[in-house]
């Protein structure tokens, strides 16, 4: 028998597939991570979008952002098939929780069904592999 989501479950449970995604660490180097992108076995972004680790991160400095949000785009686009069009800005770096917050937006593309959505993901960074 089939399982049938709702709209609101189907779009949640997208959103927890690229959290979860957006915070597994590959330990790839950034020279590797181009390589490896295309890989399924390689699941989740090198380790801090290919530094060496999170407390090396400086969340606070925005001329990284831009490459952050190229990586995840980049990991949405190879690992979550159901969302296209994948844009990622970042909202800010919130220092208590020492994460980068993050905004998805794309569209959700199955069958007849198609939404654009938009919701936020949170960055670990207070943590290093």
């Amino acid at each position: 028998h089939k399982l049938f989501l709702t709209q609101d479950q189907l779009i949640k449970s997208i959103q927890r597939e690229i959290s979860s995604l957006l915070n597994t660490r590959l330990t790839a180097t950034n020279a590797e991570y181009e390589d490896l992108i295309d890989d399924p076995l390689n699941f989740g972004l090198p380790s801090l979008f290919g530094l060496q680790d999170f407390q090396s991160f400086d969340g606070t400095n925005s001329s990284q952002w831009g490459r952050i949000c190229q990586l995840c785009q980049q990991t949405i686009s190879a690992f979550e098939p159901r969302v296209n069009n994948v844009q990622v800005k970042v909202v800010q770096f919130n220092k208590l929780k020492q994460a980068l917050e993050i905004e998805i937006t794309g569209t959700i593309q199955l069958g007849k069904f198609r939404e654009i959505v938009n919701f936020p993901v949170v960055l670990d960074c207070s943590h290093s592999h």
